[in-house]
């Protein structure tokens, strides 16, 4: 049977792979727009809308990098100098000499501190418009287990004894919400590493109740920021706390481990059924070892309504050679090789919902694929994923 990840972007995206049930939308850092992590709010403060009231603002600490520990790419958080963005501004080179290097050196203790979190909208417009209920709305996705813990893996270049600060949290059913579990050592990550190195976080235990929502934030914090996170303001504090000047850190494949089952509502089962399933995965996998879909959107024509589109996806060498690729309702798109990967589709058709979407499915080994009647031969393997529709009109 294959397990089903639902990955959400920007409003959702489900993608259908054998592999672990993640449930952190995009949490591997796959799917972008421009230069922003799609389902993740971020300081970048940069005028990309051509917002009269952001005009010449352009002070990024969230970028998409190459460096990635599994797919195409992982995020990248670098604090960048209040100084390079000023000598940026025309106005900067009226300040007298004199003046200009003593502010220089007093602004040189200072820096904007990289800062990325879920986030399920557009939380950067509830942030300009100070709109606090709903963007603490909007910082949480919808979840279907309850996780015991979080994981991910990070690089990390930080100057001055800054610091890493992790903060996962869970809301329940009652309303409630609980965070890590005191004590627990990778919640702030002091370590430079020039490796991928994994952190994993425990929640504290909620009995029972159910988690019903999750969210999790990462920031480049200042030296002073306690190794113990204060319970409640631990937000409010980090960003009293800012980092130094070119702190850097690489963050990827963050995602939910050591979950409880509990979407049929009994928990009390997973010890008689944890090893069975954990052996027919294993062997559900021999058999369909694809993972990490993720699109790039290319031209659009507003005329006919279509744009370009490149997908790509992960796979081992097994015996499938070729997909076929589905939109909506199973709308037959094409065959395609497996060793054509990334595959564009130059005419892709918008499908009038906010969203568009994609089904690839592996076909078997027979003679001629092209034009065989496979219908009574379909493999169930199949990756599935929604992303926000382009604007073409």
């Amino acid at each position: 049977m294959l397990k089903y990840i639902l990955v959400s972007v920007l409003i959702f995206s489900t993608l259908l792979i054998k592999a672990q049930d993640c449930e952190i939308p995009n949490g591997d850092f796959e799917t972008w727009s421009g230069d922003k992590p799609v389902n993740w709010g971020t300081s970048n403060v940069a005028n990309d809308k051509n917002e009269p009231f952001m005009e010449g603002f352009d002070m990024r600490t969230v970028f998409k990098s190459f460096e990635s520990r599994s797919g195409l790419y992982s995020l990248h958080l670098k604090n960048v100098s209040v100084v390079e963005f000023l000598q940026k501004k025309p106005e900067w080179s009226k300040i007298p000499a004199a003046y200009k290097k003593q502010l220089e050196e007093q602004l040189k203790a200072n820096a904007v501190s990289a800062t990325v979190y879920s986030c399920n909208g557009d939380c950067d417009a509830d942030l300009l418009a100070e709109n606090t209920s709903n963007f603490e709305d909007k910082i949480t996705f919808p979840i279907r287990k309850t996780p015991r813990s979080i994981c991910g893996y990070y690089k990390a270049n930080l100057k001055k004894g800054d610091k890493l600060w992790i903060n996962p949290f869970l809301k329940t059913s009652s309303g409630g919400a609980v965070g890590a579990k005191a004590g627990e050592s990778d919640v702030v990550i002091t370590e430079n590493t020039s490796g991928w190195k994994k952190f994993q976080i425990e929640f504290n235990e909620i009995g029972d109740l159910e988690a019903v929502e999750a969210g999790v934030q990462f920031y480049i914090v200042g030296p002073a920021f306690p190794n113990i996170p204060p319970l409640g303001n631990g937000m409010q504090l980090a960003m009293t706390i800012p980092g130094n000047d070119g702190s850097e850190v690489w963050i990827d494949d963050v995602c939910f481990c050591d979950e409880i089952d509990i979407t049929n509502g009994d928990s009390n089962d997973e010890s008689n059924t944890g090893e069975d399933e954990t052996e027919n995965n294993d062997e559900d996998d021999s058999d369909c070892s694809i993972s990490n879909l993720n699109v790039e959107i290319g031209d659009c024509n507003s005329e006919t309504n279509l744009y370009a589109l490149t997908f790509n996806f992960n796979y081992e060498a097994f015996s499938y050679l070729y997909f076929n690729a589905y939109a909506r309702n199973d709308e037959f798109i094409g065959t395609y090789l497996l060793s054509d990967l990334p595959i564009t589709i130059d005419e892709f058709k918008l499908s009038g919902f906010a969203t568009d979407y994609i089904k690839l499915c592996m076909l078997p080994n027979v003679e001629d694929p092209l034009n065989a009647d496979l219908s009574d031969y379909l493999i169930d393997c199949c990756l599935e994923l929604e992303w926000e529709a382009p604007d073409c009109y």
